[in-house]
């Protein structure tokens, strides 16, 4: 009986020496390692339009015939239609200047923010557009919000 209540003792004591260095080490992880995927973290492909419809349901050169600077119109298709927009300020992480300079883009997203951007494309109104932008000329959507 002695040499059980021993063991289980010992047992015990062991378990939470361990049980103490395993959580030590864990606080010393750099805070990266103990954040989850998408908590917090920055990604280097971000980026946030702002930007007015200038039509939707046309393509980049029916509207470019007309306008005298087509250096901040940009056509995003998606399954939804096409929509044109006239980029005012991008915030990003310089990812935005190495789009190809047909200023063309696949928007690709949920059905409902799809869904979205089509309801709220029209002409002349006001959006912002935050997505992930790929090197395949891709921005995946992830938020669309009205403004004014």
């Amino acid at each position: 009986m002695a040499s059980t209540r021993s063991w289980l003792r010992s047992s015990i004591g062991v378990i939470l020496i361990f049980t103490g260095f395993s959580t030590a080490a864990t606080a010393q992880q750099p805070a990266e390692v103990l954040k989850p995927p998408g908590v917090g973290a920055t990604n280097d492909r971000t980026v946030q339009l702002v930007g007015h419809v200038v039509c939707r349901d046309c393509t980049l050169d029916t509207v470019s015939k007309g306008e005298q600077q087509t250096g901040k119109l940009y056509e995003l298709s998606s399954a939804q239609g096409t929509v044109v927009l006239r980029v005012e300020s991008v915030k990003d992480n310089g990812r935005w200047q190495r789009i190809p300079a047909n200023h063309r883009l696949t928007a690709q997203a949920a059905a409902p923010v799809l869904q979205q951007l089509t309801k709220e494309a029209t002409a002349g109104k006001t959006l912002t557009i935050t997505g992930l932008l790929n090197s395949d000329e891709t921005l995946e959507v992830t938020d669309i919000q009205p403004l004014g």
